[in-house]
């Protein structure tokens, strides 16, 4: 039995974006493919292969790329729901501390 979702809930679609994260790195940056230069894209039966050695640990468990996409989508579905919770859109509640520590910094050197 099939249950609508509600609609609070919002879906993304991580193992696709996953699939697609190498393709989409060649494109923005493709490389010559050289035998002494290991690389997750290579060729083979007159194919071109990507791997996912970079994204999946084990086919499975993520490693840092991945949590770099899972985290984009998550925080795009969050801004397209809810853009008033975009930490860029939200006012900090007290000054940020590193605006503190600068401004009395000037005060030490205008004295």
């Amino acid at each position: 039995m099939n249950l609508p979702l509600p609609t609070f809930v919002e879906k993304v679609n991580l193992y696709e974006s996953i699939q697609l994260a190498p393709a989409q790195k060649f494109l923005k940056n493709p490389e010559l493919i050289t035998n002494e230069k290991s690389n997750p894209v290579r060729f083979e039966n007159g194919g071109m292969v990507i791997g996912l050695e970079d994204y999946l640990s084990d086919g499975l468990h993520l490693k840092d790329p991945s949590y770099e996409i899972m985290y984009n989508l998550t925080m795009r579905c969050i801004g397209t729901r809810w853009p008033e919770i975009i930490p860029e859109n939200m006012k900090m509640p007290v000054p940020w501390w590193g605006d503190i520590v600068s401004a009395k910094n000037q005060q030490k050197d205008e004295l």
